[in-house]
């Protein structure tokens, strides 16, 4: 897998509920960004989306039932960037 895909930073300024300097090394995915938008909105995250809302993570309360490994799929076609089609599972 390639390490640098897997720890892109992910950035947020929210003044009044993140407070500066808050870091996490939390697993998050893009599958969370939903889940968090909604939650953030009032909104109740349906059952069936995946992934989970960020808000706990933003505020250092990760909950204890957090993911502890995430999946790594790379689909693209062998010829466009001469990587083969893998993937993996990376933890912490």
């Amino acid at each position: 897998m390639f390490e640098e895909s897997l720890k892109m930073p992910f950035l947020v300024r929210w003044p009044g509920v993140i407070a500066p300097g808050t870091k996490s090394t939390a697993l998050i995915q893009n599958i969370d960004y939903a889940p968090t938008f909604l939650d953030a909105a009032g909104i109740p995250i349906p059952e069936e989306m995946q992934g989970r809302s960020l808000l706990p993570v933003f505020k250092n309360e990760t909950p204890s039932d957090w993911r502890d490994a995430v999946y790594y799929a790379y689909y693209e076609n062998a010829s466009v960037h001469a990587v083969p089609i893998h993937d993996g599972i990376r933890t912490q």
